[in-house]
């Protein structure tokens, strides 16, 4: 699977079992969704994702 220099600094960041926000990980919302598309990551919505996606959507690296 090709993944973008982006999507790749982003996955170098993450541990396994751990939630982070696009905040945290300083990237962008697109690219944690891209890695979702890809089934590289899952998601969980927060109260308040609508309005705050940045920091109220959490994402983590899924287990193989």
């Amino acid at each position: 699977m090709k993944l973008s220099k982006t999507q790749r600094k982003v996955m170098d960041k993450m541990e396994y079992d751990k939630w982070y926000s696009a905040y945290d990980l300083r990237c962008s919302v697109a690219t944690l969704n891209a890695l979702g598309n890809k089934g590289i990551v899952e998601t969980k919505r927060l109260l308040g994702s609508y309005y705050f996606p940045r920091t109220n959507i959490e994402y983590r690296l899924k287990t193989i």
